[in-house]
């Protein structure tokens, strides 16, 4: 596992679909990908005006894993409520 990068070139034509996006904390917006190769990238999207934290920008990678689900990843789809 990588923490704490930018996103490479190659890595940009590597991924192949969004699984999820979620909002930080800090109020930035990160989408967890999967790669071709099938490697997990939690990658800010959207980084907020007010976030204190220098790492996040656009295309920073959080966390960088190899076939790691999303429950992995800390982004496990958040339950359902009914209505």
């Amino acid at each position: 596992m990588t923490v704490g990068r930018m996103m490479t070139a190659a890595e940009r034509l590597e991924v192949a679909q969004c699984l999820l996006v979620r909002v930080l904390p800090c109020g930035c917006r990160v989408g967890l990908y999967r790669t071709w190769t099938s490697r997990a990238l939690l990658i800010v999207d959207d980084p907020h005006d007010d976030c204190r934290d220098r790492g996040h920008q656009a295309d920073f990678v959080i966390e960088d894993r190899d076939g790691a689900p999303a429950a992995a990843a800390g982004l496990a789809p958040a339950a359902r409520r009914r209505a």
